[in-house]
C-alpha cells in the first residue's frame, strides 16, 4: 500500500522500479489526493501505472459500496481494509461545508444497545493512515462533484470541494483508539493535512 510509506520509501520503491525519483513526487501527489487507482494519476506514463497495478495499491481502504441520500447531500461508503474488515464513513454536504463522519474500529465492543456497530464485537482498532484515507476518500468524492450533474452547495468560506468538518463517530469507539486518533488529528492538521 503505497499510502502507508514514508517519502524516502516511496522514492526507494520507484527507484527499484527502475523509474527517476521524481515519479515518487508526483505518485505522492495523487495520493494525497485520494486517487483511488493508479489509472487516475494523468501524468505517470501508462506502463508505470499498468506496473503499479500489478505490484501495489494506492490506499489502504478502497470502496466496497456507495450509497446516495435521495436529495444528493449525503454519502455513505461501505470501505474495505486490506485485511478485509469493513467499516463506514459518510460525506455530508451541507450549508456550513462538507463534514465527514469517519471510523476509528473495525466493529466495537461498547455494546451499546442503539448500534448496529456493536452486534459483531471488536474486530480490531483502525491506523491512523486508515482513519485519513477515510477523509481522503470523501475529498476525491468531492472533487468528482464538480464533474457531475450534482448541485454545488454555496458553503460559506468552505471551498466546495473540500472537506471542511470531521466528526469521529463512526463505527467504534474513538477513545478505545486514543494513540491512533490522536495521531490522525495531527496529521489532518498539519500543513501537510487536509
Amino acid at each position: 500500500i503505497l499510502f502507508n510509506l514514508t517519502d524516502s520509501e516511496l522514492e526507494q520503491f520507484v527507484i527499484e522500479l527502475g523509474q527517476p525519483k521524481f515519479r515518487a513526487k508526483q505518485i505522492r501527489e495523487w495520493l494525497n489526493r485520494g486517487a483511488p487507482d493508479f489509472a487516475s494519476m494523468k501524468n505517470i506514463p501508462d506502463a508505470l501505472r499498468t506496473k503499479l497495478d500489478s505490484v501495489a495499491k494506492t490506499l489502504p481502504v478502497h470502496i466496497v459500496k456507495k450509497l446516495e441520500s435521495s436529495d444528493g447531500e449525503t454519502t455513505k461508503f461501505l470501505l474495505e481494509l486490506n485485511d478485509g474488515e469493513q467499516i463506514e464513513c459518510v460525506l455530508m454536504r451541507t450549508t456550513y461545508g462538507n463534514s465527514v463522519c469517519v471510523s476509528s474500529q473495525a466493529g466495537c465492543a461498547m455494546g451499546c444497545k442503539f448500534c448496529a456497530s456493536t452486534l459483531l464485537g471488536l474486530k480490531r482498532n483502525l491506523t491512523a493512515n486508515e482513519i485519513y484515507a477515510q477523509i481522503l476518500v470523501a475529498q476525491w468524492e468531492l472533487r468528482q462533484d464538480k464533474f457531475s450533474d450534482k448541485p454545488i452547495r454555496p458553503n460559506g468560506d468552505a471551498n466546495n470541494n473540500d472537506v471542511s468538518h470531521i466528526v469521529i463517530m463512526g463505527t467504534g469507539e474513538p477513545l478505545q483508539n486514543t494513540e491512533n486518533v490522536i495521531d490522525f488529528i495531527e496529521r489532518a492538521n498539519s500543513q501537510m493535512g487536509i
